[in-house]
């Protein structure tokens, strides 16, 4: 009997020792919870691997359009100095995702437009911006679906296209009139924008870098050939594309000459419109552009080209990669 008593208090003992060591054990589990290591299971008693905590101020990029976006606060847990709040374990937190932009009202113009005046797009890029880290490559990027739609806004609106050098003819102005203007010569001008121009029966001009075409993203001298055979212009965005504010006026009038000179040999088709690289240039290199033989030159200036602006300093609208129709409508309200 005696030797019973013993074992039974044995046992009694090591129920309790084992009760005490699995308390200590949840304590312990629950300080590392609360020092991010680990989450405990309510329902399943048991310890999963911690969920990070999202901070719901920091915004992430989507991988899609590169779109900065916040997660909404209710899919995230909140981190401060003496709280930690988690999500709900038996729902997943969703990755961030993009959201659509509302489309915004046009907004009315702050002053009249003057009479004679006319809008002159500038697009560089009709492609879905391949690198959602390239902010600069994004605004430049205007994607097929939102030129075509931008045509098509023009078309319904009752626009016809005109050249720069119509601009100082008072008859080309009657009635709703736009120029169209593509810098750089990319291949993507003439591989996705001209179809849709043709589309719609616009014509456009294209300012083009004599020493890239025929380059990969460029396009080449025979599709140059072609925009020029369907009623289009040829302009010419000098030899490499320098700042002519900085080259001094020698290099300056190279650029100028030799790039029409190469144009006008390849296209067969007299080259009177120039566009300055990135918007540069100082009165003098005007004054050059005008010497060399051109009668238009356009530049980075936002605004509608006046009938009063120089025909040398013709200001355009750009419309930049992510602009809604809505903003691109308001641009060309009058």
């Amino acid at each position: 009997m005696l030797a019973v008593g013993a074992t039974m208090r044995q046992l009694a003992m090591g129920r309790e020792l084992t009760a005490k060591a699995s308390t200590v054990l949840r304590l312990a589990l629950a300080v590392l919870s609360l020092a991010g290591c680990v989450t405990l299971s309510a329902s399943l008693g048991r310890a999963e691997p911690h969920r990070p905590v999202v901070d719901t101020l920091s915004a992430v990029v989507s991988p899609t359009d590169g779109k900065t976006v916040t997660p909404p606060m209710d899919l995230v847990a909140v981190a401060t100095p003496t709280t930690v709040a988690f999500a709900s374990t038996s729902t997943p937190v969703p990755t961030p995702v993009s959201l659509p932009e509302p489309t915004p009202k046009p907004q009315p113009r702050s002053q009249p437009v003057a009479a004679g005046s006319v809008p002159v797009l500038m697009y560089h890029y009709i492609r879905v911006n391949p690198d959602p880290a390239d902010k600069i490559g994004f605004g430049l990027s205007v994607t097929p679906r939102d030129f075509e739609a931008q045509m098509a806004f023009l078309a319904q609106k009752g626009y016809r296209t005109i050249t720069l050098r119509q601009l100082s003819d008072p008859a080309a102005l009657q009635g709703r009139a736009v120029a169209i203007t593509f810098d750089d010569g990319y291949a993507d001008a003439y591989e996705t924008a001209f179809p849709i121009l043709k589309k719609y029966g616009f014509k456009a001009t294209f300012y083009v870098i004599t020493s890239l075409l025929g380059r990969p993203r460029y396009m080449t001298w025979e599709q140059a050939r072609e925009l020029a055979a369907a009623g289009n212009v040829i302009g010419s965005h000098t030899l490499t594309h320098p700042d002519l504010s900085q080259v001094g006026l020698t290099e300056a009038r190279r650029q100028l000459g030799e790039s029409k000179a190469e144009i006008e040999r390849q296209v067969g088709q007299p080259v009177l419109d120039f566009c300055y690289p990135s918007g540069r240039y100082t009165d003098s290199v005007a004054a050059a552009v005008k010497e060399a033989g051109y009668s238009t030159a356009v530049t980075t200036r936002y605004g509608w080209h006046a009938s009063a602006e120089s025909a040398f300093e013709i200001s355009r609208l750009r419309v930049s990669g992510g602009s809604s129709l809505g903003n691109f409508a308001a641009a060309l309200t009058e």
